[in-house]
């Protein structure tokens, strides 16, 4: 269909219900017939506020899930997700860049993507005031992602600081992320 005449609204509105057509009749997003919309939707990305975006981002995981990353229709739609994430970070507080970060879990893209990588980073180099959930959900991503520069001293004081607050899940998701990043809890 010609989409360039809908309103962000309306192109946010036809993609959830794409995005529950496609659910129930295991039809992937990758397939020809949906180019059009998702056309549309990288077109209208840059003029959707973060509710929007967000929308979008949460709809995208209801899609069966696609082979690689690189698929085509997702890779082009994530990525231009990512762009629009990644603008807006500076100014994202922390529960909304881990709900972001929770979409792309389902989607199996935290590991690759730039805006993943930039909020654990924002994330992580301010856990003094983090609730204990937070800490743990940060922590769970780190795991995944890996990233290098996450001051994993600042998240081992935070976590000291919060022990008997958690319970031995949310201990052992901490641990992890000390694990996989060869850090040592002193």
């Amino acid at each position: 269909g010609d989409y360039s005449n809908r309103t962000t609204d309306e192109i946010v509105g036809v993609f959830e219900r794409l995005s529950h057509y496609c659910a129930s009749k295991e039809s992937k997003i990758s397939e020809e017939q949906y180019d059009p919309i998702v056309k549309a939707v990288i077109q209208k990305l840059p003029d959707m506020n973060d509710e929007e975006i967000m929308k979008v981002l949460v709809d995208l995981t209801r899609f069966p899930p696609s082979i690689t990353p690189r698929e085509r229709n997702f890779s082009e739609l994530w990525n231009c997700i990512d762009d629009q994430l990644w603008a807006k970070l500076k100014y994202w507080r922390y529960p909304d860049m881990l709900k972001a970060m929770n979409a792309y879990y389902r989607l199996g893209i935290n590991k690759i993507s730039p805006f993943n990588n930039k909020a654990i980073l924002k994330i992580t180099r301010k856990v003094e005031d983090l609730p204990p959930s937070m800490l743990v959900e940060a922590m769970f991503y780190q795991s995944i992602i890996r990233h290098e520069d996450v001051p994993m001293y600042n998240v081992e004081r935070r976590f000291y600081e919060i022990l008997d607050q958690l319970d031995l899940n949310e201990i052992g998701i901490i641990t992890i992320a000390f694990f996989k990043r060869e850090a040592k809890i002193l």
